[in-house]
């Protein structure tokens, strides 16, 4: 009957979840395999790379939607590999679900929410909370999520059970000592990896400060190496090792140093205070990025605050001799807390932050984490439990009409919150991509597809041309370009030769940028090109090329014209032609007898106009073969200080620095 009764309301738990997860996003349940959650930036390229990988891939691992022809790994382009290949599996199995994978993967994401508050749930009851309680608790919690905002772009971050999951593991294991949990969490920590590397580190700080708490706090167990080292091998060492076997990376020159490590920090008024919030509208914190922001609610700022104080002052009394590593009773919420605690101060950027940025260089692996407001995520779950858990305990010792109100104040209060948050994203992520439903490419704007011979094409180029994801270059023309050309390769089945991706190979970078600078030497690209057949080129009609990108416009034959955008044809002995040209025609300019020689320049400016200064007139570094000039480049530096014109009114000094 105990068994029956937890059973019923745990279904109980699950219904009300999805009641609420109706009302706030049932309008995207209408029609799930028409709705994008992103009409542009990272939301489209990550459904391109899905849908691209699903219908057109055949390997697992390998996309070859962009970069073409090279190609990349999956697990670099955001497309959730995971779920996708696992669609793949039945694909090849008779099942072809290639027509609904749109639908399928935005269901899956919604009711991760539903997966995710029905954890947190088992976590609290874990705990000895009361069952109703821990309904209202586990659903408020997971509706004030940050995560909820991955939804709108970073689809692989949006999934809200793992952290959930990996705590609810965590419990069993502490309360049982099984090596079975640890294997549950050994398995989530590979599905981890193979969703985001984040949720893998997020794994790490928990694992590895529960162990290292309980070393300090528990007995038995928790004080025997080998009994640590194993679970610890188990949970994350192992899944690591398991993931690198499996995985083929088909690149090794990476970038070491992403950008964005520190620009991308979270700060403490973005994870304690209401900013944003009705209530908080007179916060004004410009410089807090969205990718810190994890309000936790009123209530836990309070609760933590109250915390802090009171550790603080209790150690003070003590003279932090003794029980410096209890924050809190319970063993299993100090452990975690603290976990949760120093992610927090990586997210802030502590302590390199303070004067020893240069220390990054030398943290390995944890310098590619460039988003590192995001680790303020598990301080968000963990404050959370550890505060309505603490709430529940305090009103269960000392029940009175004050603990009653104090109780039913902080569950209205963090009801609010969640609701305020939560409240409007069903409406923010419902749009359309009409040219994607028209799949008979029947419209104006799409029936030329049906027109040509995609069999006579081996790639897309787009113009303007877009390169984003080596950390060397970054070249981006706005989004409808990158839109209007993962519609045309969804559509055709070509890939794209530009990149929008994570940690791009630098050597490859640097021979598709080939395609964007001016033709000085022989097309580069052309040796790694899997057949002769020619380029499909989509030109945006909005955006005025660059010299080099009309240049290759002018070596192309017209198609179709559409509202968006142009369709051209360049043939490969066109490429070639036109690098000749270009060589061939600077060649006879300098044989032009309107030049003059200079200054040992060929110019076509009289002397009087021509200044030349040679480095050669410093005195050189004799570590130097060649004249040179150094100069200390965090500093302002003059390079030329000289009258450029001595033309009446027009003297001036010139100052290049």
């Amino acid at each position: 009957m105990k068994i029956n009764l937890k059973f019923f309301q745990a279904l109980i738990q699950i219904f009300v979840s999805l009641i609420l997860l109706i009302s706030i996003y049932g309008v995207l349940f209408k029609s799930a395999n028409h709705v994008y959650f992103s009409s542009g930036g990272d939301g489209i390229k990550s459904t391109f790379g899905s849908v691209y990988h699903m219908k057109y891939d055949t390997l697992y691992n390998y996309t070859s939607s962009m970069n073409y022809p090279f190609g990349e790994s999956v697990f670099y382009t955001g497309c959730q590999p995971l779920i996708v290949n696992t669609l793949k599996f039945f694909k090849e199995l008779g099942y072809d679900t290639s027509d609904n994978i749109l639908g399928i993967l935005n269901i899956w994401m919604l009711l991760s929410i539903v997966i995710g508050s029905f954890f947190i749930y088992l976590t609290l009851i874990k705990l000895k909370l009361p069952f109703l309680y821990s309904l209202i608790v586990s659903n408020i919690i997971i509706f004030l999520s940050p995560q909820l905002g991955r939804f709108g772009g970073h689809y692989d971050l949006s999934y809200l059970y793992f952290i959930p999951v990996f705590l609810y593991f965590l419990i069993e294991f502490y309360q049982t000592k099984k090596v079975l949990f640890s294997i549950f969490i050994g398995l989530l920590s590979l599905i981890a990896l193979g969703t985001s590397a984040y949720l893998f580190a997020f794994f790490i700080f928990f694992s590895f400060f529960f162990f290292l708490l309980l070393w300090f706090t528990e007995k038995k167990e928790f004080r025997k190496p080998n009994f640590i080292l194993l679970n610890f091998f188990v949970q994350i060492v192992l899944p690591f090792i398991i993931f690198i076997l499996i995985v083929r990376d088909f690149s090794n020159d990476r970038t070491d140093f992403p950008w964005g490590f520190f620009d991308t920090r979270a700060y403490p008024e973005g994870v304690f205070l209401p900013v944003g919030k009705p209530y908080g509208q007179f916060l004004k914190f410009s410089y807090i990025k969205w990718e810190g922001k994890a309000f936790i609610g009123l209530v836990s700022s309070v609760v933590f605050f109250t915390l802090v104080f009171k550790y603080i002052s209790d150690n003070i009394k003590k003279g932090f001799t003794t029980g410096w590593f209890y924050i809190i009773e319970d063993k299993f919420l100090n452990s975690i807390l603290w976990a949760s605690i120093f992610a927090l101060f990586v997210s802030f950027g502590w302590p390199l932050i303070w004067g020893i940025e240069s220390l990054l260089n030398y943290t390995g692996p944890f310098k590619q984490f460039r988003a590192i407001g995001r680790f303020n995520w598990l301080f968000f779950y963990t404050i959370n439990i550890v505060t309505y858990y603490l709430i529940w305990k305090y009103h269960e010792k000392n029940k009175s009409h004050f603990t009653i109100f104090i109780l039913i104040l902080s569950i209205g209060w963090g009801a609010y919150d969640a609701y305020s948050f939560a409240k409007d994203r069903g409406k923010w992520l419902n749009h359309r991509v009409e040219d994607l439903d028209d799949s008979k490419n029947e419209s104006p704007q799409n029936n030329w597809i049906n027109r040509i011979e995609k069999e006579k094409y081996q790639a897309i180029l787009p113009l303007p041309y877009f390169h984003v994801g080596s950390e060397v270059y970054w070249i981006s023309n706005g989004s409808e370009i990158e839109k209007n050309s993962f519609i045309v390769s969804m559509k055709t089945g070509l890939p794209l030769t530009s990149v929008l991706l994570s940690r791009s190979s630098i050597s490859q970078t640097m021979i598709n940028l080939d395609w964007f600078f001016e033709p000085n030497e022989e097309f580069s690209p052309i040796k790694y090109f899997s057949s002769n057949k020619d380029f499909l080129v989509i030109k945006q009609n909005s955006i005025v090329l660059t010299q080099n990108e009309q240049r290759i416009i002018n070596y192309c034959s017209l198609l179709y014209e559409t509202e968006k955008y142009n369709v051209y044809n360049l043939k490969i002995d066109s490429i070639l032609r036109l690098h000749k040209n270009f060589h061939q025609n600077i060649y006879d300019y300098f044989l032009n007898d309107s030049l003059a020689l200079v200054e040992q320049f060929q110019s076509n400016y009289s002397s009087s106009d021509f200044i030349y200064s040679s480095f050669g007139n410093y005195e050189p570094n004799p570590n130097h073969q060649l004249s040179s000039f150094e100069f200390d480049a965090k500093k302002r530096n003059t390079i030329i200080d000289t009258c450029l014109n001595n033309q009446v009114g027009r003297n001036s000094p010139f100052h290049l620095g």
